[in-house]
């Protein structure tokens, strides 16, 4: 034990002042009294006799002293060495990734970290700030320098895991850049984090804390699809498992066709080598779901995939109205059917869903569903006015998917007709917008503000691409917006002027996104769907493949100079004064208990 203050043993001087006032305090001199006393006084002889009675005699003097030497080593403020946290600051980084939800010994690897993250800030001196970096999908800071412990220990238990890859990079250069302007070191808490993957030419000190496990087994649905046939009502689907260990294994793989239960059976596989499983007679559904199970399964995330079905022959086209016969041509020459009506009306109701392209019909007489919008009638919801003459130059949006291989600069138009609305003009000549694409009611819509025949445009090679890319464009994100990971950056098909939610497997509200053009996805695996006033727009969110390949990782420290322990942790000292403090205040209770006994007895 050290001192920071040694000058304070000045003070024991009291000491001696304390055992003078008792040295030379009132003397009482006995008298002799009468025999008829005698047995008084053998009693109280006896009394005297008794060892803690002796004691009491000097015990207050004991206690004096003792209280001011504890106040006296109080204010020499003494400490001791011992390992703690080096730098001016704790800057910690926790991975919250996919692969944390492995579980080993009935506790997932996030959960041992966090346990172990909070035993390490104990370390810490208590002017020591905390610094917490989460690396999921991206880095984020949730603590900076923060001091109050009650404060980091309840951060640190919210934190949640987040499905995602981890961003090792991004969330050590950030880490990295706050260290270095606090000579402090950086410490990474993770389920495998290597050395290959850390990689060299950190500038600061690095710890990183894995956790310390065996084997981990995990079985996972890696690949999952359907493929429609020939025969639209059947189709044909191929499962793809994997295990993270070599031994064998035995799964119980479920397959669903919507609601429908299609496929149940047991297999079993040995080894890393993918397990492929095909299915046939697969009916017609716009979901399909891939459920694995297995004992000792560490993640249960990965265990289910979703698909959406592939269409090998072309959806029909429909074409409603006065359509121009030249972008009829242009889908049969793609290999498409068109079915020609003059209203919604004369269409099947239990048609196939496709495409559809209204010329001069009122909104009221638009179907549901992808829409490409020719010549619209005037007013309506896009406020569509008279026609007038196109005198100034064509200008397009060149980074939009429907220009992609198409340049109308040149592009001859002799009239169109001026809206006013909400979808994003792609061509336009001055403020008078030729082409424009959005949402009406959910819906996909690609609207041309003017008569192909008032146009050059079919004698053009970028005619049928155009209508081509529009096709693809309206009917990709039609039923489903594909597969996406946590967290990530998802657009949304919606109007503003539309209510707009995000829905769970459960039809459970998990978000409100009205009035919204994009959001992130959520963070649990699963099917999610966006409901607006149209049909439910799919979407599924899944763990990147690689998180469910667990592996094994020791703990390292990469820091500088010969011994990298050294970078990471240093003796720091640990002031002990407060309980020399607590100590004299117990004592200064028993001091007045003694006092009181003693005036009691006397």
């Amino acid at each position: 034990m050290r001192f920071t203050t040694p000058w304070f043993f000045a003070l024991s001087i009291c000491l001696v002042i304390v055992v003078l006032f008792y040295l030379f305090r009132k003397q009482f001199e006995p008298y002799v009294t009468s025999s008829n006393l005698l047995w008084e006084q053998v009693m109280q002889e006896y009394q005297a006799t008794k060892w803690h009675k002796k004691l009491q005699r000097q015990l207050l003097l004991l206690l004096q002293l003792l209280i001011l030497a504890l106040l006296m080593l109080a204010m020499a403020d003494p400490f001791i060495k011992q390992q703690g946290i080096a730098g001016e600051q704790a800057i910690v980084v926790l991975d919250t990734s996919a692969s944390m939800s492995a579980e080993v010994n009935d506790k997932t690897a996030f959960a041992q970290s966090q346990e172990a993250l909070l035993k390490f800030v104990e370390k810490r001196r208590h002017d020591q700030g905390v610094t917490v970096i989460t690396m999921g999908q991206k880095p984020t800071i949730v603590l900076q320098d923060e001091t109050n412990t009650r404060k980091i220990e309840s951060t640190v238990n919210n934190l949640r895991i987040d499905y995602s890859r981890p961003s090792v990079d991004s969330a050590l250069q950030l880490a990295s850049a706050l260290a270095s302007t606090s000579s402090s070191t950086v410490h990474v808490y993770s389920d495998a984090l290597t050395e290959e993957t850390l990689g060299d030419g950190w500038e600061v000190p690095i710890a990183v804390h894995n956790i310390e496990r065996t084997t981990v087994e995990n079985v996972y649905v890696s690949s999952f699809g359907v493929r429609a046939t020939t025969d639209n009502d059947r189709a044909t689907g191929l499962v793809e498992v994997k295990q993270s260990i070599q031994g064998e294994s035995n799964i119980e793989l479920q397959v669903w066709a919507g609601n429908d239960l299609i496929y149940e059976k047991t297999h079993s596989f040995s080894g890393v080598d993918p397990l492929y499983i095909e299915i046939d007679n697969v009916p017609s559904a716009n979901v399909y779901k891939a459920v694995v199970s297995s004992q000792n399964d560490a993640v249960s995330a990965d265990n289910t995939r979703y698909a959406f079905s592939s269409e090998s022959v072309s959806a029909p086209i429909y074409a409603v109205g006065e359509v121009n016969p030249f972008v009829a041509k242009v889908y049969q020459q793609l290999g498409h059917e068109v079915v020609f009506a003059k209203s919604v009306a004369q269409l099947d109701p239990d048609r196939t869903a496709g495409l559809t392209v209204v010329a001069n019909l009122p909104p009221d007489d638009w179907p549901t569903g992808p829409k490409l919008i020719l010549s619209p009638t005037k007013g309506g919801p896009f406020q569509v006015e008279e026609a007038v003459v196109i005198a100034v130059d064509i200008q397009q949006n060149a980074s939009d998917e429907l220009m992609t291989y198409v340049d109308l600069n040149d592009l001859f138009i002799s009239k169109a007709n001026p809206t006013t609305t909400s979808l994003e003009p792609v061509v336009s000549s001055g403020d008078v917008p030729l082409i424009q694409s959005g949402h009406y009611n959910g819906d996909p819509v690609v609207l041309l503000n003017f008569a192909i025949e008032d146009s050059d445009w079919p004698l053009r090679s970028s005619f049928p691409v155009f209508f081509y890319n529009a096709l693809q464009h309206l009917t990709s994100k039609n039923e489903h917006l594909g597969y996406l990971y946590p967290g990530e950056l998802l657009e949304l098909p919606v109007l503003e002027e539309n209510e707009a939610y995000v829905f769970n497997e459960d039809n459970d509200i998990i978000q409100n996104v009205t009035g919204e053009i994009e959001t992130t996805t959520p963070v649990l695996p699963g099917l999610y769907h966006i409901q607006s006033q149209g049909q439910p727009i799919y979407f599924t969110v899944q763990m990147p493949v690689e998180e469910s390949e667990l592996e094994i990782a020791p703990s390292f420290n990469r820091g500088e100079g010969s011994d990298p322990s050294m970078a990471v942790a240093e003796m720091i000292d640990d002031y002990i004064w407060v309980w020399f403090i607590v100590i004299a205040l117990v004592i200064v209770i028993i001091e007045g208990e003694v006092y009181r006994r003693g005036i009691r007895v006397s």
